[in-house]
């Protein structure tokens, strides 16, 4: 999953919201990075919010970076399962 906005706007914080039910679980990790105007990189400080409800969002914040393309690595919680789906 990625982002693009406005080159070179500053960001500390993303959120996503995730389904939850008997079939999709939350993803076991979620990993940051912005584009550093060469390659992703990953951002600094990154704290996680977790969602306690299905469609409400989880929050991720770290450390202000200036950039217009963030990018989600998610990690299933189950993979190769029916409820591992990422």
């Amino acid at each position: 999953m990625s982002f693009s906005g406005l080159e070179g706007a500053p960001i500390s914080s993303m959120q996503a919201s995730f389904v939850i039910d008997s079939l999709h679980a939350l993803p076991a990790a979620i990993s940051v990075s912005y584009w550093n105007g060469t390659a992703f990189a990953p951002v600094s400080n990154a704290r996680i919010q977790w969602a306690t409800e299905s469609g409400k969002p989880t929050r991720v914040t770290f450390t202000p970076v200036s950039t217009g393309r963030i990018r989600l690595d998610l990690t299933s919680r189950s993979p190769g399962t029916a409820r591992g789906f990422l």
